[in-house]
């Protein structure tokens, strides 16, 4: 009797507190298959939106719950991104005065539709930060500015995942 209580309080807890499984949810796992079109790119980074298109892809393809399609004629909703903001300034300088970090900042604006009804199921901005160091080789700073935008780029995706999934 005592065990039986006590699995009760916990449950309670858990449900009051607001804890839920990840992914066990949201309007993504509610329809049919999800297209996802090339994102927009409006800044003036090139090639940035086939690295966000490209990780959005990879990312919803982990989920078994989700189903995506190659057109949007057998879709039953749309995954719609756009980038809308790309910057990259100095963070840091080091104790010469010169530049020790950067910070990269990319946002971009996500909207899901249902295609048949052509109502807007969900619509967000997402932005996110990375950090990386300065180097006056140029060919060496190129490449780290690259390095950065694909674990920003990764780790922005993520976060639109876990908010068209977890339901948020």
């Amino acid at each position: 009797m005592r065990s039986l209580l006590l699995a009760l309080a916990v449950c309670t807890l858990l449900v009051s507190c607001g804890y839920h499984l990840h992914g066990q949810g949201g309007v993504l796992t509610q329809g049919g298959g999800v297209y996802v079109p090339l994102f927009e790119n409006f800044t003036s980074e090139p090639l940035l939106e086939q690295l966000a298109s490209s990780n959005l892809s990879e990312e919803l393809s982990r989920n078994s719950r989700v189903r995506l399609v190659e057109s949007l004629d057998a879709a039953s909703l749309v995954l719609r991104g756009t980038l809308i903001t790309y910057g990259c300034g100095v963070l840091a300088y080091d104790s010469a005065d010169d530049i020790a970090f950067y910070r990269l900042t990319i946002a971009l604006r996500a909207e899901l539709t249902d295609v048949a009804t052509r109502q807007v199921v969900w619509q967000g901005d997402l932005t996110r930060s990375e950090n990386f160091y300065a180097d006056s080789d140029s060919m060496l700073q190129d490449d780290r500015e690259s390095d950065a935008q694909k674990i920003l780029m990764q780790r922005l995706i993520e976060d639109l995942y876990d908010q068209l999934v977890d339901d948020f």
